[in-house]
This record gives C-alpha cells, structure tokens and sequence, in this order.
C-alpha cells in the first residue's frame, strides 16, 4: 500500500527544512523534563513549576510531526515499519541491555546472585517488548527509593510511540478520507481535535 497519494493534497505535503526551531523546542523541554525530575525524585526543595508533563506531550507532538513525514516520504507502509524499527529499536535495546549490565555494580545483590535472580530476566524480556510496567526494577538496585526502585521510568513512553505508528497509517487514511468527503472541508476541525485531544490520549495510554 503506498503513501503516495496522500502527498498531492496540501495537508500531506509540508516539506519542512532541516533549518528549524525543532530541536531548539526539543533542548527546551528535554532540561524542563530532567530539571523537574531531579526535583521531584529527589525532594530538594528547589522551585518546581509542574511543566514536565507539558514538556512530555511536546515531545510526544514533535515526534508525530515527524514520523508523519517519514510515512509520507515512504514508499509503501512496509518501508516506513522498517524505517520505524531501524530507527527506534536498535538503541531501544542498548539501552534495556546497558541498564541490566551497569547497574549490576549498583545492586546490593553479589554479581553471581544479580544474574541468577529470575526478575534480572524478566526485566529484559519485558522490556525489550516495550513492557516495562511488567518488571520495571532490576534484583537489589534503588531499593526503597522514588517509584519504587524502578531503575528507568521514562522507557514508559517507548509503548506509547510504537502505538502510534502502528496508528498512524489508519489516522492518515481517516483524514484523506474526510477531505474526499466533505471536499477539503473538516480537516482543519479534524486536526484542532487530535491536538486538543493528543496530550489526553498519550495520559491514558501510559497508565496501560
């Protein structure tokens, strides 16, 4: 199935040069993200606005726009889930496998203890599935401190950006379908309502 089609109509074919503000947006929310966060899981006592969960969402809009790009840039939904994959899982899974290893010199548990725990394996098998709210500790590392010792809680957000690829090519769909019908009318209601109800969904889906 190709994406094609979707680039001859106005709405899909914003080409967007690589000269912009995005990553200075970016910078921006990723030191709200890590200041509040150090706030918060620590207790120090310094000025915390609540902005993180804003910072998130921008995030989480940054990427859409993105991503809708990189599908209507692909060739068929095949290349852009190829794409998608070789773009996320490869360091998704450094980072689940560099956790379990490193943190090992940071459990109260010796080394041959560590890795004969059964939670050390379930810990990267539900991990590299994205599932992290399954076993989101490691054996006798952070015990008794914030979230419960979880040792990366922002992999939450992993699960919420593969839902929304899988989405994207029904979302894109609904929209060119919607312009058909009501001859290019609609949309501007259509995208005002993902935009509202964006920050919302993304809240619900990261409780699953």
């Amino acid at each position: 199935m190709s994406s094609d089609n979707f680039q001859k109509s106005s709405i899909f074919s914003v080409n967007v040069s690589k000269n912009n503000s995005f990553n200075f947006l970016r910078l921006v929310c990723c030191l709200v993200v890590i200041y509040e966060h150090c706030v918060v899981l620590s207790g120090a006592g310094f000025p915390c606005c609540g902005l993180r969960g804003i910072a998130v969402n921008v995030f989480f809009i940054l990427s859409g726009f993105w991503v809708t790009q990189s599908f209507l840039k692909s060739d068929s939904i095949k290349s852009y889930a190829i794409k998608r994959c070789k773009k996320i899982l490869p360091q998704y899974w450094l980072v689940v496998l560099g956790f379990a290893l490193g943190l090992s010199a940071f459990s109260v548990l010796p080394l041959r203890e560590y890795f004969c725990d059964a939670s050390f394996y379930k810990y990267l098998a539900a991990n590299i599935l994205a599932l992290n709210f399954i076993q989101p500790n490691l054996p006798g590392v952070f015990e008794g401190l914030a979230l419960n010792g979880s040792v990366n809680g922002s992999l939450w957000t992993i699960k919420i950006e593969i839902g929304f690829y899988i989405l994207l090519p029904f979302i894109v769909f609904t929209v060119k379908s919607l312009r058909e019908k009501f001859n290019g009318g609609g949309t501007d209601v259509l995208c005002l309502s993902r935009c509202i109800c964006f920050p919302f969904c993304t809240r619900c889906l990261c409780r699953l």
